[in-house]
């Protein structure tokens, strides 16, 4: 029945909904990139997908301004990708820098910081990572200057 055909037709459809936010956040449009990411509908919410969705809404929300919803759906990332990769994975990594960044941006130095040096301790694990760990490194400096 329909339940059948939504599950078929579940992740085809969030993939396109996923890109098609993009799409208009690439074009200028966040707040209709927003409400796609909003509207888009996840059968599971601990699945890889609403991780998905919920990253992509946090990263368009921080871009928008919109630093405390950003850092709540941030915390739930960090927490649901913790237990599908594990805490020292590359996508949990991500996420403290990210948490970083906005704690950064709202200049809660000391926060940002320890978010930092986390996801700089797992990039280091990662020889993939130079550029992320060059990047990690001229936030902490700026910050250094900052204060």
């Amino acid at each position: 029945g329909a339940i059948t055909l939504f599950t078929q037709l579940g992740r085809p459809c969030l993939d396109a909904s996923i890109q098609l936010a993009r799409w208009l956040e690439a074009e200028g449009s966040d707040e209709e990139a927003l409400q796609v990411l909003r509207d888009a509908k996840v059968a599971n919410p601990d699945s890889v997908e609403a991780v998905d969705v919920k990253r992509d809404t946090a990263l368009l929300c921080l871009k928008m301004g919109q630093q405390d919803l950003a850092l709540q759906l941030l915390h739930d990332v960090h927490y649901l990708e913790r237990r599908l990769h594990g805490s020292q994975s590359a996508q949990v990594a991500r996420t403290l820098k990210a948490l970083g960044t906005v704690h950064l941006v709202r200049k809660e130095f000391t926060e940002a910081e320890q978010w930092l040096l986390q996801a700089l301790r797992i990039f280091e694990l990662d020889c993939d990572s130079a550029a992320i760990i060059q990047d990690i490194h001229s936030k902490l400096k700026s910050m250094e200057s900052m204060l």
